[in-house]
């Protein structure tokens, strides 16, 4: 059958038999009887012929659009067997959702372009995964809960999430110990997670859950926009750990209500439908999973209240771990 898909493609590309035997190092006649047989064993006609050229049909056009593929994924397979991480080489084309946090991100690539040399890396950070992909990249890395979609999706990790916000708009505001007290709070979120204008965030404890709904007070529709306008002191915002994880450490932003639990966002990969994944491609896929889940495990790491207290008087932050205890 693969014997008979070769023919196939290139009596396609060849546009006459004469000439498709002379790339298959045939005869024409050769040719032209393992496309009769094919068109037997598929029960459709595939080329109409003439005495001196061919014309595909559209069963034909669809049929070798699947022999591209099919012969393209069976080399990779090939090649996946006597190669291994060091020697694979090529482009790996991944579409980045900034919501998994771009200093995270861009961290892990800059290290697996330095542990991978033969792979080069392409990047798309803005725009639609679905334009990336019409773009023939490979594959996207996208957070949240997902849409129904035609592509395939792995999940890679669970985001932990925490409110947080900057000394300078914390030592002006309220003390905050329980969730609640948000609503006294200026917030800043995402528009596509706003309800009728509004924050809707949820926390657990103790096996309880308690959601909280206030007005936002400015909202974005970029999750780095929304970084750095809790940054600027806008207001308490809800981000992941890993994007603000150096900014907690750093005392740029202190994280509120640590003994709550926030739900967890999930982090997915995306790929086209295809029965078998580039050998590049699954490389990638299972380096940054590794560094995700080792990254997720050390940003879980309790920071004390000494390191979250700025200069000046305690930080909100700082007296609600100390009410917790």
């Amino acid at each position: 059958m693969v014997k008979a898909m070769w023919t196939f493609v290139a009596i396609v590309e060849q546009q006459n038999f004469t000439n498709a035997g002379r790339r298959l190092q045939v005869s024409s006649a050769c040719t032209s009887r393992a496309l009769g047989e094919l068109e037997k064993r598929l029960g459709v006609q595939l080329v109409h012929r003439t005495t001196r050229s061919v014309t595909v049909t559209d069963n034909g056009q669809r049929y070798y659009r699947f022999c591209l593929q099919f012969l393209a994924e069976m080399r990779e397979v090939e090649a996946s067997l006597v190669s291994d991480d060091r020697s694979t080489t090529g482009v790996v084309r991944v579409h980045i959702d900034k919501a998994v946090g771009m200093d995270s991100m861009l961290r892990h690539m800059s290290e697996f372009s330095l542990s991978s040399p033969g792979l080069t890396l392409e990047l798309a950070l803005n725009g639609s995964y679905r334009d990336s992909f019409r773009s023939g990249f490979d594959c996207a890395i996208v957070a949240g809960e997902l849409e129904p979609s035609d592509f395939r999706a792995g999940r890679m990790v669970d985001l932990e999430r925490v409110v947080v916000g900057a000394p300078r708009y914390l030592d002006g505001a309220r003390a905050i110990y329980k969730p609640a007290d948000i609503t006294s709070m200026r917030t800043v979120e995402l528009s596509s997670a706003l309800v009728n204008g509004c924050i809707n965030w949820s926390f657990e404890r103790d096996r309880r859950r308690e959601t909280v709904s206030s007005r936002c007070c400015m909202s974005v529709d970029d999750p780095e926009a929304l970084l750095q306008a809790a940054r600027y002191g806008a207001g308490v915002a809800r981000l992941s750990r890993q994007a603000v994880c150096y900014d907690i450490e750093a005392g740029t932003l202190l994280e509120l209500l640590p003994s709550y639990r926030i739900p967890s966002t999930p982090v997915w990969v995306l790929y086209r439908y295809e029965r078998f994944q580039p050998t590049r491609v699954s490389i990638f896929i299972e380096w940054l999973r590794k560094q995700l889940e080792e990254e997720r495990g050390v940003s879980r790491s309790p920071a004390t209240s000494d390191r979250l207290r700025p200069r000046g008087r305690p930080s909100i932050a700082a007296r609600c771990v100390q009410d917790a205890i």
